[in-house]
């Protein structure tokens, strides 16, 4: 009974959207069944966010329909959960919130989502981890002031920059067809610096390059008041 009601209630959004001509996204957080869902969009290039809808849970459902011209960046949050979980939302989703921990939250049936994911999963988790580790070694060796320690941590720490550098320019190269190359450069962009940036927007697919969130990002690069390494 429990499944037959939660895939009637997705179809049934499913044929109220197909009707309005509009994007959906379903989800459900499992063990609430009252509390309300917020939806922010993203000010991708500007930080920020802005509320743009709310709505109360059906149970243990939710649903949102907005028009959708190209994939954009979004939050939701709950009332009794601490944070905001981020996605890209690129055509219709299901999203499963996890109100303990609003970061173990996943979406389904999104490649973007998914790749964006992975890249967290797999390179940014793990360097971030030998960052701090590197930086708690600083301080230590500036404690015991221990120059030449610290020399060599400074330099293992921009060794970490750099290799970290290669891997997300061989990312966006390797996905340089998908909407995830753009978000990651807009994520990096400042720490790969303006040249290079400009050098991987010239390489990505052509039809993305029509996009508002390609010329968005291509005049921000461009602006010499742009707060970026050269």
């Amino acid at each position: 009974m429990k499944n037959f009601l939660k895939t009637l209630f997705l179809l049934t959004s499913t044929l109220s959207g197909f009707a309005q001509g509009v994007s959906i996204i379903q989800g459900q957080i499992v063990g609430l069944n009252d509390s309300k869902v917020y939806l922010y969009a993203s000010n991708l290039l500007g930080g920020g966010t802005k509320l743009v809808d709310s709505v109360r849970l059906s149970g243990q459902y939710f649903s949102f329909r907005r028009p959708l011209t190209e994939p954009t960046g979004y939050y939701l949050s709950i009332d009794e959960a601490f944070g905001q979980f981020y996605f890209i939302w690129d055509k219709d989703l299901f999203i499963s919130l996890d109100s303990d921990d609003l970061n173990q939250s996943t979406v389904d049936e999104s490649p973007v989502n998914k790749l964006l994911k992975s890249f967290s999963d797999t390179v940014e988790i793990a360097y971030n981890r030998r960052f701090k580790e590197v930086r708690q070694a600083i301080f230590q060796a500036k404690q015991d002031r221990d120059s030449n320690k610290t020399q060599q941590l400074y330099e293992e720490y921009f060794r970490l920059a750099r290799q970290l550098n290669d891997h997300i320019n061989s990312f966006i190269r390797l996905y340089k067809d998908s909407w995830v190359s753009l978000f990651t450069l807009l994520s990096y962009h400042r720490e790969l610096g303006r040249k290079q940036t400009l050098d991987l927007l010239s390489i990505i697919n052509p039809t993305l390059q029509n996009s508002q969130l390609y010329t968005q990002l291509k005049e921000k690069i461009n602006d010499t008041n742009y707060p970026i390494i050269p």
